[in-house]
């Protein structure tokens, strides 16, 4: 056993020595292919820059050298030896009139005509890797081909191939050596190549990964290109095995070979270790026995003297020690498998318990107090201490609880509060009461006296215990008052009488005095007041008697405006039947009118053309007109003079806002124009459904606001000299589920004293007429609707904005 352990012990290490070494191996090698990846990003990220640059110094070197050179020559003469810059292939020159059939074979010949040339100077790349730049005179064009590709040939320490693209990814040209792309030169986009990671990398001026490396450049301020790497990783690990083969392998058998002795070396001690543990366990177990033994008799201990009980987590008793079987009065087989309450106080378990175990579920709580009963029905307390049981999956499967008995120091901490509160109730009452007291003993000395009687007399309550007699402080014969004194015992108590005192300055002040024996008659109670106090009380009650008259006139006049509403509703209620009585009669000509009307129309458009159909044409829009306007006068007489409808229904409320406009039409046009929806309202051909704004509203509650409301405004209007200086400007919009009603007129505002209490009755702007309840009457009817409104002064006039709920169709 000996042996196999010695032998396990060793496998074992060295298995370990060598997991340890093959994941060092594993992330070193990592770690130097990305330490070359990402050297190889900075270097051709440096490389482009540079080159991009190289090919912009070129440009501008060559665009100065040509004006340099027609100091000299002529256009006509330059050559390719006239520039000293090896990237330049050739340059020729183009008669407009003699080479015109050569120059329209050029591509960039269209372009010359379809741009702006600055400086004379074109420049126009093309997929064979060539910039041409164009020099313009006024007889040709002299043609520069400049290799571009030349100047990105790569350098051989950079792994990688570049791949030039145009802005939008059509692909022009490559140059590299590292990479088979006979495949890949015949593709023409980006996207061809990579997918759809293409656009993201056509947004940004950089990207990196570890297969692609991307940068824009931009040659001449005006060609953009990008310039793109594809990566082969490939490369990189047979970099890493050429260089670091070698020394991985003498490495590697260097570290195997310390392992090897390393396993020896701490296999020997671990085994000596291992039959030490051994020997120390069979110890153990052996004093575990004896300390089962002791915890046994601790349990028995703790079962008779400390009160205890356990619960699963259905709060029913699975346990309970011998000590709280004897303090409650109940045997275990009355206690185990009952719910916890089973000897608790009904009144504390509705008040209080459950947030206990509410607590005690969370782990918030651990100690608390419980008020319990016991089998003969008397009260005791508990503080109570609990912890969770954890089964073997560290689950909460129950609590344990252990109860200390503290119902004396209960009864002694409730006394000590009831004599602690009844203490604090004299001493506040004693002290905030508005009048004087002192309690005195029967020879004039002072036992205590409140903050009021200090404050009269103007001393400190230290002056008055410790200098002063009652004596001193009356303004009478001091023998006189010392044989009062002595008589209270048998007068016991003389009611309230005026008497002059003295302050701290001498001062005489007139205070109303009551004077009270004690019934263990060896001390009085003297309580003063000031009859200031009395005067300021009757003054408050001469206010409060005005102000009372004042609210009863305020009641008087509701009733009367009660009473007047009470007729106005009834003369409404006879017009409105009398007005539907009107509509019925009216309709009824009215469509034999128009019927008739109608056929007439058709006959006059059968007339031959002359002056007179053309005459009866117009008279006839005219007549239409009119017949459009009294229907529309009578549908809403017809709707205004409907009953009353108090339940609410789903409403269209712009029909309701032309529905009211259409009554006060008469009105308006003499006052002011109207505007709904920036439209200037006409009766005509109305639409009252031209838009739709819904809400669940009392239809005919309603339209009395909108009547209030632009009634007021017109009120208001009337006052502003010329008719076309007044506007009334209404809106209606849906805005965060309500729909939104706004009046805006320009009629100067509502001034800014009554503004905050504009909606309260009896409140008005008018000089004559105006009671003052309209607007409280609308801010009730828009309450009871579940809305809103408010009135405040934009620019040079008032607004006012209702919101009603919007209705949404369920779906």
């Amino acid at each position: 056993m000996k042996i196999n352990f010695y032998l396990r012990l060793f496998f074992t290490f060295l298995l370990f020595a060598i997991s340890i070494t093959a994941i060092s191996f594993y992330f070193n090698n990592k770690y130097i292919i990305l330490s070359k990846i990402d050297n190889d990003r900075k270097i051709l990220f440096s490389q482009i820059s540079y080159k991009s640059e190289l090919i912009n110094q070129s440009l501008d070197h060559m665009k100065h050298s040509i004006k340099y050179l027609l100091e000299n020559k002529k256009l006509a003469d330059l050559s390719k030896n006239d520039f000293e810059d090896q990237y330049i292939l050739d340059v020729k020159y183009f008669n407009i009139k003699n080479d015109l059939e050569k120059l329209k074979t050029r591509d960039y010949f269209i372009k010359l005509h379809e741009y702006k040339i600055n400086d004379n100077i074109y420049y126009e790349l093309f997929s064979n890797k060539y910039l041409y730049v164009i020099y313009k005179d006024k007889k040709g064009l002299l043609e520069i081909k400049y290799d571009v590709s030349a100047l990105f040939k790569t350098d051989k320490y950079v792994l990688g191939i570049y791949n030039i693209f145009d802005k939008n990814g059509l692909y022009l040209f490559d140059i590299g050596h590292n990479i088979d792309i006979d495949s890949f030169n015949k593709r023409t986009k980006l996207k061809d190549i990579i997918g759809n990671i293409s656009e993201h990398i056509l947004k940004f001026d950089s990207y990196a990964s570890s297969k692609i490396i991307s940068k824009k450049i931009i040659i001449a301020n005006k060609f953009e290109f990008l310039v793109l790497s594809l990566t082969n990783e490939n490369i990189y690990y047979d970099y890493y095995k050429m260089n670091y083969d070698k020394d991985i392998i003498f490495l590697a058998f260097i570290i195997l070979l310390i392992s090897f002795v390393l396993s020896i070396i701490f296999s020997n001690p671990a085994s000596s270790l291992y039959k030490k543990i051994t020997n120390m366990n069979d110890e153990l177990s052996n004093l575990n026995q004896k300390n089962e033994i002791k915890l046994s008799e601790s349990l028995n201990i703790i079962n008779e003297n400390i009160l205890m009980l356990k619960t699963n987590l259905n709060d029913e008793i699975t346990d309970v020690s011998n000590a709280i079987c004897e303090f409650t009065k109940y045997t275990k087989n009355e206690l185990i498998g009952q719910n916890n309450l089973k000897f608790l106080d009904p009144k504390f378990v509705d008040e209080e318990l459950d947030d206990i175990w509410r607590k005690i579920r969370k782990s918030e709580l651990k100690t608390f107090n419980l008020k319990g009963i016991n089998k003969d029905g008397d009260s005791f307390w508990l503080k109570t201490y609990v912890e969770p049981i954890f089964n073997d999956f560290e689950e909460i499967e129950g609590y344990s609880y252990i109860f200390d008995n503290i119902t004396e120091k209960i009864k002694l901490e409730e006394l000590y509060k009831n004599l602690e509160s009844k203490l604090f109730q004299y001493n506040f009452i004693f002290n905030q009461v508005h009048s004087g007291i002192a309690i005195l003993n029967l020879d004039g000395s002072f036992i205590k006296i409140n903050e009021e009687f200090s404050s009269l007399f103007e001393y400190t309550e230290k002056q008055i215990l410790s200098d002063l007699n009652f004596t001193n402080l009356v303004d009478e014969d001091e023998k006189k008052i010392q044989l009062l004194l002595k008589q209270m015992k048998d007068i016991r108590s003389i009611p309230s009488i005026e008497k002059i005192f003295l302050d701290s300055f001498g001062n005489k002040i007139h205070l109303e005095m009551n004077l009270t024996i004690l019934p263990d008659n060896k001390s009085l109670v003297l309580i003063v007041n000031s009859l200031k106090d009395k005067r300021k009380q009757q003054e408050i009650n001469q206010i409060l008697e005005n102000k009372i008259k004042e609210e009863v006139e305020k009641s008087r006049q509701k009733d009367e405006i009660h009473k007047l509403e009470q007729i106005k509703n009834a003369k409404l209620t006879s017009i409105g039947s009398l007005a539907a009585g009107i509509t019925h009669e009216i309709n009824t000509p009215l469509t034999y009118i128009k019927g008739s009307f109608e056929l007439m129309g058709y006959d006059i458009e059968d007339l031959p053309d002359s002056e007179i159909k053309t005459r009866m044409l117009e008279d006839k829009v005219k007549i239409e007109d009119g017949l459009n306007r009294i229907a529309n006068i009578v549908e809403s007489m017809r709707e205004i003079s409907q009953k009353s409808n108090e339940t609410k229904e789903v409403t269209n409320i712009y029909s309701t806002l032309i529905t009211v406009l259409t009554m006060a039409y008469n009105r308006s046009k003499q006052v002011a124009p109207i505007y709904v929806k920036d439209e200037l309202f006409q009766i005509g051909d109305l639409n009252k459904n031209k838009y739709e704004y819904f809400s669940k509203v009392q239809k005919q509650r309603i339209e009395q606001v909108w009547i209030i409301i632009i009634n007021n405004a017109l009120d208001e209007l009337v006052k502003i000299d010329g008719y076309e200086n007044r506007s009334l400007h209404i809106e209606i919009f849906n805005e965060n589920d309500e729909v939104v009603v706004k009046f805006a007129d320009n009629a100067g505002g509502i001034p800014k004293d009554i503004l905050p209490n504009i909606f309260d009755p009896f409140m008005s702007t008018k000089e004559h007429g105006g009671m003052g309840v309209g607007l409280n009457v609308a801010k009730n009817i828009v309450d009871y609707q579940e809305g809103s409104i408010k009135a405040f002064n934009r620019l040079n006039g008032a607004v006012f904005e209702v919101r009603l709920k919007m209705h949404k169709e369920e779906e």
